[in-house]
């Protein structure tokens, strides 16, 4: 008996490990790659059905690194945060990370708009064809397909 629950603990503590593993790592999913821009979205972390609001999480990479006065060194990559209003087709967003060269983080800016009422927290329209309106005929048409 005491054997049968210490194999059970094992069991449930790795399935749980698995569960919060597949929770924190992002699966990136091109939205746009071209030449002049590539950008991903995290598909494990958003899921709009049912919802009339969304984060999503977007990544890019710059073939030609930015840079800013405030920001220390040259930004080779970015992670943006976004807040989706989907009925309205509004965002804002919510923080950005930038990283380097070696892919370290060396700024991170948190806007903090949870706070914000929904006219200040959705404030910019997705535009067409820009990257989140892409990412939503993406998300859309997956589910879609899934329904038919």
């Amino acid at each position: 008996m005491r054997t049968l629950l210490k194999a059970s603990g094992l069991i449930f503590l790795f399935l749980a490990s698995s569960a919060i593993a597949q929770l924190s790592n992002p699966k990136w999913k091109p939205i746009v790659i071209s030449q002049s821009k590539r950008i991903w979205y995290d598909s494990a972390s958003v899921n709009p059905a049912g919802q009339d609001k969304i984060d999503v999480w977007m990544l890019e990479i710059y073939d030609h690194p930015l840079t800013f006065v405030q920001i220390p060194g040259e930004i080779y990559r970015s992670k943006t945060l976004y807040a989706i209003d989907l009925k309205r087709a509004t965002y804002g967003i919510k923080e950005v990370d930038y990283y380097n060269i070696d892919n370290r983080e060396i700024f991170n800016h948190d806007y903090k708009i949870d706070d914000y009422p929904d006219s200040v927290k959705y404030s910019y329209p997705i535009m067409e064809n820009s990257p989140l309106h892409l990412l939503l005929r993406d998300l859309f048409k997956n589910k879609t397909k899934a329904i038919n």
